[in-house]
């Protein structure tokens, strides 16, 4: 396994998850994160971006309100506060957009990435500082290719991921309909993008410009506790790695 930082969710029968979840349940001790120096997102400042008008149309519009409401509760919960132990402290989001940008079915992670650099620049709508993370959400049936980044395409390797262009953090939550993208439980799209979403969030504030917290093996927090639910409210969130106490 590499020693760099994983960064994305893998799909729930991914043969690196069953490898983590061996080393967990083997009676030698597992190893913490560690800190390896870099910058962490101390009191986190999410912006939610919805990658196109579809965004704007039924169902999903509803789908939108209740991911920025899920973040609401999520940055304010006391599950979060749990991070403390890493330097960070809840958060709150900051702001909400729907772009115009239509994309492919396959769509390249270097779009996204243009795009992040687009609302960041001058005049963009986002003005990014050291605490800000932009939270993309790609419409139903699209595809995210992130092989140039070792994050490969969606449902194939990965349910989600984050990344940094320059200075500004970001992470991508894609539409979930695949089973491998759905939790061990069979989890509703809205319910998996929640639990994606919870997993890139703490791994993005501990991890923003992948130099900070995660294990020798590369694992970062999220990736110890892949697809170990829980909730905050009525929300999905998925447990987080803490040092010294496992998933929590």
């Amino acid at each position: 396994m590499s020693n760099e930082p994983l960064k994305v969710v893998l799909p729930k029968s991914h043969k690196r998850n069953l490898q983590i979840k061996s080393r967990l349940a083997a009676p030698a001790p597992v190893q913490d994160l560690v800190n390896h120096g870099g910058q962490v997102l101390r009191k986190v400042e999410v912006t939610t971006v919805f990658l196109g008008t579809q965004w704007n149309q039924a169902p999903f519009a509803k789908m939108r309100d209740y991911f920025n409401a899920f973040f609401d509760a999520y940055l304010a919960s006391d599950l979060l506060g749990k991070l403390s132990i890493y330097g960070v402290q809840n958060g709150s989001r900051v702001g909400t957009l729907t772009t115009n940008d239509v994309l492919a079915g396959t769509t390249l992670d270097n779009t996204l990435q243009a795009i992040v650099t687009r609302l960041t620049s001058p005049g963009g709508g986002i003005v990014a500082d050291a605490n800000s993370l932009l939270v993309l959400y790609p419409p139903q049936g699209v595809i995210i290719d992130g092989t140039a980044i070792n994050v490969g395409k969606t449902c194939v390797d990965h349910c989600g991921y984050h990344e940094h262009v320059g200075a500004v953090a970001y992470a991508v939550v894609p539409y979930l309909e695949c089973a491998g993208c759905l939790g061990d439980t069979g989890l509703s799209t809205r319910d998996a993008m929640t639990s994606v979403a919870s997993h890139e969030l703490c791994e993005s504030m501990t991890d923003p410009m992948l130099d900070g917290w995660f294990t020798a093996t590369g694992e970062e927090i999220g990736d110890l506790c892949a697809w170990n639910d829980t909730s905050v409210g009525t929300y999905t969130v998925q447990k987080e790695w803490i040092n010294g106490s496992g998933c929590s």
